[in-house]
């Protein structure tokens, strides 16, 4: 007959089956139903947890990956792959040849945020579709990446990488971003749907014809 410890009540019993671990059935709910509290070693935030899982030590999983062991996991057959063909740069097929940082100069400028403000007062704060007062957006007529990729056409002797400021400089002086007639009012649903493809509401994504 082997004897051991309740992992609940810490009471010695004796195993009705090989892979019992509490004496009793209220020492079963009690591990299944009830909360203890735990601090998190990352965050320092307090969380509650089941009693069988009174060995975790983090709060969520970001608090986890941020770990030591988290980062031990990654097998060194991927850091070794990595190391030979990182998919970086000109390597990654999504790469476009450093042009975000850029947009993002421009779409987040203080010119460009007037641009959308006199874009909502022509319109009256109104979409221009279904006429909605909610959450708003100043949507191109003409798609922004377009005009993008003009500008970038017409000043094709500069690159994107070393040239970055100077470009950003002709994009505060190029019309078309700041064309008003080339902006509408939208709201959030409306907006969806005028881009190239957006999610329907069965979930699947959708193209604009």
């Amino acid at each position: 007959m082997n004897k051991t410890k309740c992992v609940e009540c810490g009471k010695e019993f004796i195993k009705p089956y090989r892979a019992s671990r509490v004496c009793s059935d209220v020492c079963r709910e009690k591990r299944k139903h009830g909360n203890i509290k735990g601090i998190c070693e990352i965050c320092g935030r307090e969380f509650r947890t089941k009693p069988f899982r009174r060995n975790r030590r983090f709060c969520s999983s970001k608090c986890w990956t941020q770990s030591k062991e988290s980062k031990m996991i990654v097998s060194k057959s991927q850091i070794k792959r990595h190391k030979s063909n990182p998919m970086i740069r000109e390597k990654c097929h999504l790469w476009k040849g450093g042009v975000t940082p850029l947009i993002r100069m421009i779409r987040e400028g203080i010119k460009y945020n007037e641009w959308r403000k006199k874009v909502y007062k022509r319109d009256k704060y109104v979409c221009r579709i279904c006429g909605n007062k909610g959450t708003l957006h100043a949507h191109h007529i003409k798609r922004f990446q377009v005009m993008f990729y003009e500008l970038l056409v017409k000043y094709s002797h500069l690159s994107v990488e070393k040239n970055k400021e100077m470009l950003f400089e002709m994009a505060l002086n190029y019309e078309p971003f700041w064309d008003i007639g080339n902006g509408i009012t939208l709201c959030k649903k409306c907006h969806l749907q005028e881009k190239p493809t957006w999610r329907g509401d069965n979930g699947r994504f959708v193209r604009r014809k």
